[in-house]
């Protein structure tokens, strides 16, 4: 919910925060004087544009909050049953979902940040 006041103003033309996603920079506008002018975002369009952006940011939610919900749900019913098939089972799964974790975060920094300067490159931007 709190991510909507980054996204959702973006959804719906707002270009205060991300840049590229004013119209002014679409295929739909090439004759704009200012699209020529940012040639970096127009070769960025086809990742860099608002419906793919939420695409990925409802994805990166959705695991977040699937791997979240899969642990205190099982988290819990052990401590009402005390199955330690249950324990089993989050150990079995942890170290995969922290790996689906870690990458989910580094690409939506790489999102949420990289993207507010769409003409700055960095290659170890992820590692950081």
């Amino acid at each position: 919910v709190l991510s909507a006041v980054i996204w959702l103003p973006m959804l719906f033309g707002s270009d205060s925060l991300y840049t590229w996603s004013n119209a002014m920079f679409s295929e739909a506008h090439p004759e704009n004087p200012v699209h020529s002018a940012h040639h970096l975002i127009h070769e960025k369009t086809g990742y860099l544009n608002p419906a793919f952006f939420a695409i990925r940011i409802v994805l990166y939610f959705a695991v977040w909050i699937g791997l979240s919900r899969f642990f205190f749900k099982l988290s819990t019913a052990q401590d009402e049953t005390g199955d330690e098939a249950l324990t089993a089972k989050m150990k079995k799964v942890s170290a995969p979902a922290m790996i689906v974790f870690a990458f989910s975060v580094a690409f939506a920094g790489f999102d949420l940040l990289m993207s507010i300067e769409p003409e700055w490159f960095s290659t170890m931007f992820g590692v950081y």
